[in-house]
């Protein structure tokens, strides 16, 4: 579900502007919006224009924070006199330290460098040195956008004058390298300068040094180095603050002091300053913490917080922030991947984790491989999401093992609660086609529960998820399923009334709101284009809309289809290794049963994912909100 917002405004004294920043914006999670938009026709509105006085201390004391990390005691508040003098005094002194620890700190840069780079190829296996043995060959290291890296793949993978080495692929970043003979290196960089390859200079020496080994290898060294030389560096320094008279005490308060005041001062880009002296901060909270916030804010007199809805005084559109229990949350990944819903939109998540869980255990029903994934889910759930959701589809793979009667592949364990893939394969696909006609019209509903919200009326009810194209999608599924199963035909008149009028209205969506007073702006192909050019055009939408709904409910076959095939792939398993013929090979049923879970688990889970993103969100969710993120949060990336 998507948590109700309010608008709140925050009033003050400017003197004051520093207290409520710290005792009200960092304290409750508020994301703050530029006030100055707001207010910007009235005339004795600005802006606080002047420069951070704290930016310069702040960057200065960033090589400090390594050593201020290493105090653990309390920091309690001090003097901004006081916290400037500390600090330029022990800049002051580390900035003339002896040329043995500048050395270090240099050493350290490097070493943070080398590392970073070698990072993203620490998965592959090659020796370092060998780099240099490399008399015809050239050689590029860099990294590429994605989509990139998909062309690539597509069209010039197998090209004999290029090898590509892979490293660690990101959400939107491939890092490899090419390899290609000197003759060639002038037309493949063309090629790759094409595909927005940048490339990077790849460390095969670290002051003078060479480095041997797999990057792997090269990494735990550095590593560890690093390690020491930072502990040498703190050391060091430690011993040159007694030297200046300030102790590791006073200086993370100092710092502590320097960096409030300077995030104090970033967020107040974010208020306008009146002419009588006077700030206002504007942003959304959702509604308890907003709750909470007034409670804190009544009883102080020099502070004026006000409180509304969403539409009462607001000209941005609010952000979302989703708020889903302990089972739904994991498949907020895939939300996200699709986009963040807006405010008026229905939060998907809920759905998305029933309907994705039902089909993938549909897909993938097995007891034992069920189990497993719940296993390996909670191996992987603090690390990674997808671990999470790896938990929920496995409680389903299992329920839908037992409804199945297959234990890792064996089907003479439990007898089938429900039906067995193999033996009652369209039984299973006529199951999963009334599944999938379901959860259709369910997301058809949630269309019209979104237009409803955002006062679409033309998508409530003319659009092909709308009312009318709903009532025809009904009329036309039941029709069919009576013919096809009962043979029994319906009338005419019915037909005419619940099928062909709604996809005529459907059709003809763009007059009838015009005739309707739906909307006032002229429609673009009628009449302009002329009504031939109008039928013309309304006939291949109307042919398109009636493809949609076939394919899209043919879709839902694959969910029985790859239930089939996974039966069939743990039938041929056990062939092979012996088990149907009573003569079971241990191994080679677990090496089985892992390929099985490897190849189909994967397969299993993009396929469930497309249904989602290309039947279902198709339909009813666009993913054009922005998340909600409270300042204090924003702070930590400024």
């Amino acid at each position: 579900m998507i948590e109700k917002m309010k608008y709140v405004n925050i009033a003050g004294y400017v003197s004051d502007i520093d207290r409520v920043i710290e005792e009200y914006i960092s304290q409750y999670d508020i994301q703050l919006e530029p006030a100055y938009a707001e207010f910007s026709e009235i005339s004795r509105v600005g802006t606080f224009g002047e420069p951070n006085p704290y930016a310069k201390r702040f960057t200065a004391a960033h090589p400090l924070v390594p050593l201020i990390n290493t105090y653990s005691g309390e920091v309690s508040s001090t003097q901004k006199e006081n916290a400037e003098k500390v600090l330029d005094k022990s800049l002051e002194f580390l900035i003339h330290q002896s040329a043995e620890i500048k050395k270090a700190i240099e050493y350290r840069e490097n070493l943070a460098k080398t590392i970073e780079i070698m990072s993203h190829f620490e998965d592959v296996v090659f020796n370092v040195e060998d780099l240099s043995d490399f008399f015809n060959i050239e050689y590029r290291f860099g990294k590429m956008p994605e989509t990139s890296f998909k062309q690539f793949e597509i069209y010039l993978h197998t090209d004999s004058q290029i090898l590509f080495v892979e490293g660690e692929h990101s959400k939107d970043t491939a890092w490899g390298a090419y390899f290609t003979p000197k003759t060639q290196i002038e037309k493949i960089d063309t090629l790759f300068t094409s595909l927005y390859f940048e490339v990077v200079d790849f460390p095969t020496e670290i002051d003078g040094s060479p480095l041997g080994g797999t990057p792997k290898e090269i990494l735990k060294s550095l590593r560890e180095e690093y390690d020491g030389v930072q502990r040498h560096i703190i050391g060091a320094e430690t011993e040159t603050l007694d030297k200046a008279g300030v102790s590791l005490r006073e200086l993370a308060e100092a710092y502590h002091f320097i960096k409030e005041m300077y995030y104090c001062h970033e967020c107040r880009k974010y208020a306008c300053k009146t002419t009588g002296n006077h700030f206002i901060f504007v942003g959304w909270m959702t509604k308890s913490e907003a709750k909470k916030l007034e409670a804190a804010a009544s009883p102080d007199k020099d502070v004026v917080f006000v409180c509304g809805d969403e539409n009462d005084f607001a000209t941005a559109s609010p952000p979302t922030k989703l708020k889903n229990n302990a089972l739904a949350r994991p498949f907020e990944f895939f939300v996200r991947m699709y986009g963040v819903p807006s405010y008026t939109e229905i939060d998907p998540t809920a759905f998305v984790a029933f309907t994705y869980s039902l089909f993938f255990g549909m897909m993938y029903g097995d007891v034992g491989q069920g189990l497993a994934l719940i296993l390996i889910g909670f191996t992987f759930a603090k690390k990674y999401a997808l671990g999470k959701i790896m938990r929920v589809v496995g409680v389903s793979s299992a329920f839908f093992g037992f409804m199945y009667g297959s234990v890792f592949g064996f089907e003479n364990f439990l007898r089938p609660v429900w039906l067995n893939p193999r033996a009652d394969t369209m039984a299973l696909i006529k199951y999963t086609i009334c599944f999938g006609v379901l959860v259709l019209i369910v997301a058809m509903f949630f269309n019209m529960r979104n237009a409803y919200r955002q006062n679409d009326r033309i998508r409530l009810y003319l659009s092909a998820n709308g009312a009318f194209g709903a009532l025809f999608y009904v009329a036309a599924v039941l029709f069919a399923g009576l013919t096809l199963l009962f043979s029994i035909t319906m009338p005419a008149v019915a037909i005419i009334i619940f099928a062909v009028i709604p996809i005529l209205a459907v059709a003809f969506k763009e007059p009838i709101a015009e005739k309707l007073k739906l909307k006032k702006e002229e429609l673009e192909e009628h009449p302009k284009e002329g009504l031939g050019m109008f039928l013309f055009v309304t006939l291949m939408e109307l042919i398109e809309t009636l493809l949609s709904f076939f394919t899209n409910t043919l879709s839902f076959v694959r969910v029985g289809g790859f239930a089939v095939c996974h039966a069939g792939l743990m039938y041929v398993v056990l062939l092979l290794s012996g088990a149907e013929a009573g003569r079971p090979n241990i191994i080679g049923i677990i090496l089985g049963n892992a390929f099985v879970m490897g190849l189909e688990g994967l397969v299993v889970g993009i396929q469930v994912l497309r249904l989602e993103f290309y039947e279902l969100f198709s339909r009813y969710y666009t993913g054009g909100g922005r998340e909600f993120v409270p300042y204090k949060d924003l702070k930590k990336d400024i």
